[in-house]
């Protein structure tokens, strides 16, 4: 001031912008918490953010250097973590995946080759809330899939041929397979007619389990 006249800089000072450094993830899914270490997060009531990609989390502040949060429900590898201070950003880029998607076991090993029944995949990273995932026997998806839980699918069966194949699922760009997992069955054939032991003759052959 001089006098009754003043003068102001303004925006001259800010502080540092939030940084991640690290990270460390405790406890067993899907009751995980995410341990978020750096530097410049402020104060207990600076309002600090955190997200998880583009999940938010609820932050525990613990110092200017620590927040804890738990993991909040997702899918996939490589996500970003995003610390806001005040407005400021901080990230610590595709440090975060979650499970893994893998396939363990299926409840059948064969069934019907006109398909329309279910079976149940098992294993785990099948994410914690339904994440439309896509099973398929062989190349062919199922007729419907029901996600279950983060350790279960079910699929209800395409109608295929009497072979040994594969059962896979995919959750985004993540594929786990289980090769030689399942078979069709093929039911008793008999045959239509009979002929002379000369052959030459055209005979049908009746069953299930050929295929489409």
């Amino acid at each position: 001031f001089i006098g009754s006249q003043s003068s102001s800089l303004s925006e001259l000072f800010s502080y540092t912008a939030p940084a991640i450094s690290s990270i460390e993830a405790s406890g067993t899914a899907p009751f995980q918490t995410l341990g978020v270490f750096g530097d410049s997060f402020g104060t207990v009531d600076s309002g600090v953010q955190l997200a998880v990609g583009s999940t938010s989390c609820s932050v525990t502040w613990q110092s200017d250097s620590s927040l804890s949060c738990p993991v909040p429900s997702g899918w996939g590898p490589n996500h970003t973590l995003v610390a806001t201070v005040n407005g400021q950003q901080g990230s610590l880029i595709s440090s975060f995946s979650y499970e893994a998607v893998t396939v363990t076991a299926a409840s059948s090993s064969y069934g019907a080759a006109t398909g329309s029944f279910s079976i149940t995949l098992f294993g785990y990273g099948f994410a914690y809330s339904d994440a439309s995932p896509v099973v398929r026997i062989g190349q062919t998806a199922c007729e419907a899939t029901s996600w279950s839980m983060s350790s279960r699918v079910v699929c209800k069966v395409p109608s295929g041929r009497a072979c040994s194949t594969g059962v896979s699922l995919t959750l985004d760009l993540e594929l786990s397979e289980l090769s030689n997992t399942f078979s069709y069955a093929l039911a008793p054939a008999k045959v239509a007619d009979k002929g002379a032991t000369t052959g030459s003759r055209i005979v049908t052959v009746l069953g299930a389990g050929f295929g489409i």
